[in-house]
């Protein structure tokens, strides 16, 4: 019954020690007081690239080995037609939409990766108290 107090206050310190979004700089405008500028990636748009790039790639990768497939199957029950009429399969259809979610994930993956944004980050010391059932102590955070 003694632990949970512990970890309550353990997870109220910890909730409250953490550090605040930045906000996005504006160049006409100056540094406030209190705030630097950093340079940062642009994380969630690599993050949905690469999302959206697997997701093509997979799709592709797994649409030629179903249509290969499924061009041996037809051309062996179709072995004795002299002229066998042109078909679309599936694994057709899911590499023509794994090529297009790979064209359009490898750009945000490309973007996100090599761009960065300006953010406003506050000048921040901060010493929070740590409680755990194996651990008492302060935690030291700054950012300069």
């Amino acid at each position: 019954m003694r632990l949970l107090p512990l970890l309550a206050a353990s997870v109220l310190v910890t909730s409250t020690a953490q550090a605040e979004r930045p906000v996005p700089y504006d160049d006409s405008r100056p540094v406030p007081s209190g705030f630097h500028v950093e340079e940062r990636p642009r994380a969630a748009m690599a993050i949905t690239g690469g999302a959206i790039a697997a997701t093509g790639v997979s799709l592709l990768v797994y649409g030629i080995i179903e249509r290969d497939a499924e061009k041996r199957r037809y051309e062996a029950e179709q072995a004795s037609n002299l002229n066998p009429p042109d078909y679309v399969s599936g694994g057709t259809i899911l590499m023509y939409a794994g090529g297009m979610m790979a064209a359009v994930g490898l750009p945000l993956l490309l973007v996100g990766v090599t761009s960065k944004r300006s953010v406003l980050v506050r000048d921040d010391v901060s010493v929070a108290p740590v409680v755990s059932p194996s651990f008492g102590g302060f935690a030291l955070s700054a950012t300069f």
